[in-house]
């Protein structure tokens, strides 16, 4: 297959006469996917308690490691990349002929472009100049943007990018995948409700690199499955553009349910399943502090289920990245990103807070996700304009 560790498809006829297919991947240590496929099963079981208009529960699937370097991973028939079900409608739509470099299509779009300068330049473009090449920032770019870009820029910035690019082409792609208006309706709710469970394991799991090929559709029952959790236990802060969002909630799916208000919509399911999972959280922390003992070093442990047992415990969102986020990034780092990025947000009052109820971390969590001060310095690499 076409991606970095190059992984195989091998496929195996059971005892039952029946063809099994798994994915072969090497170069990576997937007893952190085993155990997060574990952990997905308890939340699971939390979350039974929810009636069907109100939840979901997460995809699961097989993970048996090897080696440390290698393993197995059951392979998902009838699933799609969000990114490969965009791609084909972002090239259209684009006046560019962006078909001649396929691979990097989704980074030269005009909401791309948007973004790239805001980093580049602190500001964005005016409206009616979006230039039509940016060179691709690096590392150093973004921690410059952290003391460059003002959070009015980025609001700008944010405003631009949505004026310049459509943000319903998911809606409009699953639209197209239903048979009747009625089908439509229920197909998008469960997918909404599929999403929300997603993100609420994420968010207590800290896990990173939400990129649109680690979020697949399943064609077959239209929920959400998330893949690849290399980056876990709040790992994800101490790459060289610390990842700043608790979960993905961008412009396509903060769209799915328009023109009703998907955000008051996720709020309301979030904190229904943030309430089911918090009520087993002794069973839950088992569970992480296994993982986080068998693929962290000793000294990380007790930080890593530190900060899961202050999710579950309804801890401000906010507190814990800025806890989670010094203990992975050089502090110099750390005070530029508190004072200019976390700064818009409300820092100075966070010491007044305690506790959370299941409805006001939701609404902090969505909230976090959708500022423009934190998607304006997200990676390119994580498309944060879609």
């Amino acid at each position: 297959m076409q991606s970095k560790q190059r992984p195989k498809v091998l496929g195996m006829i059971g005892s039952d006469q029946k063809r099994y297919s798994f994915l072969v991947k090497g170069g990576e240590d997937l007893r952190t996917d085993e155990h997060v496929q574990r952990i997905f099963r308890g939340f699971n079981r939390s979350l039974a308690t929810l009636k069907p208009n109100q939840g979901s529960r997460l995809a699961v699937f097989s993970v048996v490691p090897i080696a440390v370097d290698c393993g197995l991973i059951e392979w998902i028939s009838n699933t799609v990349s969000v990114r490969t079900l965009l791609e084909d409608d972002i090239v259209s739509l684009e006046n560019r002929d962006l078909r001649t470099a396929a691979k990097e299509a989704i980074f030269l779009t005009r909401a791309a472009r948007v973004h790239m300068y805001t980093v580049l330049h602190g500001s964005p473009p005016s409206t009616d100049s979006v230039p039509d090449f940016v060179r691709f920032p690096k590392a150093a770019d973004y921690l410059r943007a952290f003391v460059q870009v003002s959070n009015e820029g980025a609001r700008q910035s944010q405003l631009m990018q949505e004026s310049v690019s459509n943000s319903y082409l998911l809606q409009m792609r699953i639209m197209r995948l239903c048979m009747s208006p009625r089908s439509f309706l229920m197909i998008r709710n469960r997918l909404v409700r599929s999403l929300v469970v997603n993100c609420v394991a994420g968010y207590f799991l800290g896990i990173g690199d939400r990129h649109l090929d680690n979020i697949l559709i399943d064609l077959k029952r239209l929920t959400i499955v998330s893949v690849d959790f290399g980056y876990s236990l709040g790992s994800s802060m101490g790459l060289p553009v610390p990842e700043l969002l608790p979960f993905r909630f961008t412009a396509q799916f903060q769209h799915l349910l328009s023109p009703r208000d998907t955000t008051q919509v996720f709020v309301k399911l979030m904190s229904k399943a943030i309430q089911c999972i918090a009520q087993d959280a002794d069973e839950h922390l088992i569970e992480c502090e296994t993982f986080a003992s068998d693929v962290l070093d000793q000294v990380d442990v007790h930080d890593a289920v530190s900060s899961i047992r202050a999710k579950l415990n309804g801890k401000h969102p906010l507190q814990i990245c800025l806890i989670d986020l010094r203990k992975h990034v050089k502090q110099e780092t750390f005070e530029l990103v508190r004072r200019n990025v976390y700064g818009g947000m409300y820092v100075e009052r966070l010491e007044e807070v305690k506790v959370l109820s299941p409805t006001d971390q939701a609404k902090s969590l969505v909230e976090m996700a959708t500022n423009p001060c934190l998607l304006s310095r997200t990676y390119y690499g994580s498309t944060p304009w879609l």
